[in-house]
């Protein structure tokens, strides 16, 4: 370290109590602040290209509060409170990315509008048309017109609102599940509808584990069942479900790949 290099820690504000000198004032400041003005924390899951491993020193495989900037582990006790499923049309990584449409019930928003794009070297035409279905940009083929073998234009995703009883400061967080990650998420909500139980009545472990496909190794998502949650909490995350259900736009979506980049889409409810 050089002489006039002064050591620093990167502080969790929640490790911070207040003083009694400053519990009067409460949350003084931000009391014009509603909701659906403030980001939504985000739990994302460490991968060895994801910048915050570089950046923060996050590990692969451990699960990173985007909000508190911090490395949560690569185990979680979590509590589903909310989940939606949504479908993105990204415009291609090698035309700078971003949205292009979100479905919207049955719709793209926008409808009825046509895209120009470049996929295999070809100039490409994505045309969201008056519903979901009928554009069949979701269907294997599309991003390719002509190329049966070519990936959906568009990405299915799911966005679940999770509870972690062990770190209430964190919570609540979503996380998007998208592409190979999203088949854990759909088995997850298939066990919570036969479950004949509210998500939230339901306590769950995340976990990592390593796994590989012909891009390499990279971490996915697992779920175990970890018992139920009392009616204390069960009435306090039934609040909490009502404001994400009564929410008034989607859940963001984030594109990811196994190599860990990622685009968040929206992060407020």
């Amino acid at each position: 370290m050089a002489k006039n290099e002064v050591a620093t820690k990167k502080l969790d504000m929640n490790e911070l109590a207040a003083p009694d000198f400053m519990k009067k004032y409460g949350n003084v400041g931000t009391e014009s602040i509603d909701a659906s003005s403030v980001e939504t924390p985000r739990l994302v899951l460490m991968q060895a290209l994801s910048p915050e491993v570089e950046k923060h020193g996050a590990k692969q495989g451990s699960f990173w509060h985007s909000v508190l900037e911090l490395d949560l582990g690569a185990s979680l006790k979590m509590v589903p409170i909310y989940a939606e499923k949504t479908a993105v049309l990204w415009r291609p990584r090698t035309e700078g990315g971003g949205i292009l449409a979100r479905q919207v019930g049955n719709r793209w928003e926008p409808s009825n509008t046509k895209f120009e794009v470049t996929q295999g070297g070809r100039t490409i035409i994505w045309d969201t048309k008056g519903s979901v279905a009928e554009s069949r940009l979701l269907d294997w083929g599309s991003s390719i017109p002509g190329d049966p073998r070519s990936l959906p234009a568009a990405t299915l995703t799911v966005n679940i609102v999770f509870v972690l009883p062990e770190r209430p400061d964190a919570s609540p967080v979503i996380m998007s599940f998208s592409k190979t990650a999203i088949k854990p998420a759909n088995k997850l909500l298939a066990q919570l509808k036969l479950s004949g139980k509210p998500s939230f009545g339901m306590q769950f472990v995340l976990s990592s584990e390593k796994t590989s496909n012909n891009k390499g190794s990279f971490f996915m998502p697992k779920f175990t069942m970890d018992g139920l949650t009392g009616e204390e909490e069960c009435e306090r995350y039934f609040d909490l479900y009502r404001i994400f259900a009564n929410k008034r736009h989607p859940i963001g979506a984030v594109e990811t790949d196994d190599d860990g980049d990622e685009v968040v889409a929206e992060g407020r409810f």
